[in-house]
């Protein structure tokens, strides 16, 4: 704790450092409450522990439908110890059962007491259905087996977020599920360079009302780190949002690039589904290239008792983009359009949604999410 306090004995105390090291103490998410008094020997900080923890453990369901009798779901757990060392390390494990099933498990370990800079290595396994479309039809699904190792270095930006690079090494199987399409099947070394920035600047980690976002990643496959294919990729994607009263407007997007490169096949960008252009199917479009544009408002319409959450909600989102191979140009004229309405609550439990999305094609689709989707 007292390498997150700037106040200092003998000095004169300055209310705006004082607030500072309260709302650094509490944003550790160690303890329930933080307060301070002021005594005659000097300042106490009072740290109520959480009656829970230090092992936290989340759930969440998403299920898909378009309508048509086609469906998905996912059952979501997040597992996440806390406070395994005296420098605060947390272990995270995300269990995905369904459609794109998985595992990922990683080690947060800070290097120094003010939790600055740290190291994180993680192992990733899952299994990711990748369909490929002629128009709305689904031709063929590219079945993708993926095992990495990852080793990241990193710097937290105080109550911004955080930056951080590191290296990856792992293996991907692929094959044809279902029909005919002429893509490489076998098993495909990766090892790379990858490097992020995290930014979060809002009041609320699920229904946010004001505040944004911002997530810049880069990835560079290298055969001297074993890959098998040789390209780069550089990707952001983000979203602010501000209110007036109990309306909220939001406004966003998301681009990547490969960086003229050539992108192997199961490492392509893929937009569909929910928030990327909902009323397509999850990966739908894809390509070596990408852009999304997302505008949308959102009103509370009551508040929940504090005991059972913040509040309910009601909106729409629109949105615009599309996914281009190399030998396509990418123009605001050939864009898609999606349009989606949504039904939601603010609960203790995590978010609850339920939303239904059109495409200009005229396809529609359904979605249900509980809980935090990780």
């Amino acid at each position: 704790m007292r390498a997150n306090i700037k106040t200092r004995e003998g000095q004169p105390l300055d209310g705006e450092t004082l607030r500072g090291d309260v709302a650094r103490i509490y944003g550790l998410d160690d303890f329930q409450s933080v307060t301070f008094a002021l005594r005659d020997r000097g300042m106490v900080l009072g740290l109520k522990e959480k009656p829970w923890g230090p092992t936290y453990v989340r759930f969440g369901i998403t299920l898909v439908d378009d309508l048509q009798g086609n469906s998905n779901y996912s059952l979501l757990a997040n597992v996440t110890r806390t406070r395994l060392n005296a420098l605060g390390a947390e272990w995270r494990n995300d269990i995905r059962i369904g459609h794109d099933a998985g595992f990922y498990s990683e080690l947060y370990q800070p290097l120094d007491f003010r939790g600055r800079f740290f190291v994180a290595p993680s192992v990733t396994m899952r299994r990711k259905k990748l369909p490929f479309y002629d128009g709305a039809q689904r031709v063929a699904v590219y079945d993708v087996e993926d095992r990495t190792a990852t080793l990241d270095f990193g710097m937290e930006l105080g109550h911004w977020g955080e930056i951080r690079a590191g290296v990856e090494r792992g293996t991907v199987h692929a094959s044809v599920d279902a029909g005919a399409i002429d893509l490489p099947e076998g098993s495909i070394e990766h090892g790379g360079v990858r490097a992020s920035l995290v930014v979060i600047r809002t009041d609320s980690p699920t229904i946010p009302r004001e505040g944004g976002t911002l997530l810049v990643e880069y990835y560079g496959s290298r055969k001297a780190l074993g890959g098998t294919d040789e390209y780069s990729k550089l990707s952001a994607s983000g979203n602010y949002a501000v209110s007036r009263g109990r309306q909220t407007f939001i406004a966003g997007g998301a681009a990547g690039a490969n960086l003229d490169t050539r992108l192997p096949a199961y490492d392509e960008f893929r937009l569909g589904g929910l928030l990327e252009l909902g009323g397509f199917a999850t990966g739908q479009l894809h390509g070596e290239r990408y852009a999304l544009f997302r505008a949308g408002t959102y009103r509370r319409l009551r508040d929940l008792p504090p005991a059972m959450g913040k509040g309910i909600y009601a909106g729409a989102v629109i949105e615009a983009g599309n996914a281009w191979m190399r030998d396509e140009r990418a123009t605001l004229a050939n864009l898609h359009r999606s349009a989606t309405l949504f039904v939601g609550a603010d609960t203790i439990a995590g978010p609850i949604f339920i939303s239904y999305a059109r495409a200009e094609t005229g396809d529609d689709r359904f979605y249900m999410t509980v809980g935090k989707t990780f």
